[in-house]
């Protein structure tokens, strides 16, 4: 079938078994058949788009250069799949972001020397947080780590910003921040934008 398509949908991911709350995975990468599966079609199709369900980062190295497209979908539920065949064909725009940062490998995570939590000479659970605010993306040095990072999302449009304007009111207590930017669409598409603004504390002020 994948030889004759001009375009195949491999659906794949995981569900709540593996990544149901309370307890940590200890992997992020697909089973080993799931992953055959994408690099056979990957093969012998002329295009090939993997559609992702999943409520976590997915490991996608071992077939991300062998496919065309890869859609992150989450979990969608019953509807979910009409509105990712709008997308895919165009007559819907993408402008989802991710909400988490993707690492390459479980180990790339800041965290990850830090669990599976451990348990204490009394039985009692010890969950050390030690790489505190340097969270996924905020991470030091992990540029090389990062397969896509937190607020990463495609589009068939493309948006220009200018007339970005910054105003901090010291009246209040804690101070506020306003800002506002002008958003152009500058191709012929239609489509939305999501504005992303990141906000570092002063160099002076150690957190």
């Amino acid at each position: 079938m994948a030889v004759k398509a001009d375009t195949s949908l491999v659906y794949a991911g995981r569900n709540e078994q593996p990544e149901l709350e309370g307890f940590d995975m200890d992997h992020i990468t697909l089973p080993d058949n799931q992953i055959a599966l994408i690099k056979a079609v990957a093969a012998a199709s002329k295009k090939t788009v993997v559609l992702l369900h999943c409520g976590n980062p997915i490991a996608v190295s071992s077939f991300e250069g062998e496919v065309d497209v890869i859609v992150n979908m989450h979990f969608p539920g019953q509807e979910g799949p009409k509105a990712v065949v709008d997308v895919l064909t165009g007559r819907v725009n993408p402008c989802g972001r991710l909400e988490t940062t993707w690492f390459k490998t479980l180990e790339d995570w800041p965290s990850f020397a830090h669990f599976p939590c451990k348990k204490t000479e009394t039985g009692e659970l010890e969950i050390r947080y030690e790489e505190s605010l340097e969270l996924g993306y905020r991470a030091s040095n992990c540029d090389h780590r990062i397969r896509w990072p937190f607020g990463h999302g495609l589009s068939y449009t493309s948006f220009a910003y200018d007339d970005m304007q910054i105003k901090v009111h010291k009246s209040t207590s804690p101070w506020t921040l306003n800002t506002s930017a002008r958003v152009t669409n500058t191709a012929s598409r239609s489509g939305k934008e999501v504005v992303q603004i990141y906000v570092l504390p002063p160099p002076d002020i150690s957190v």
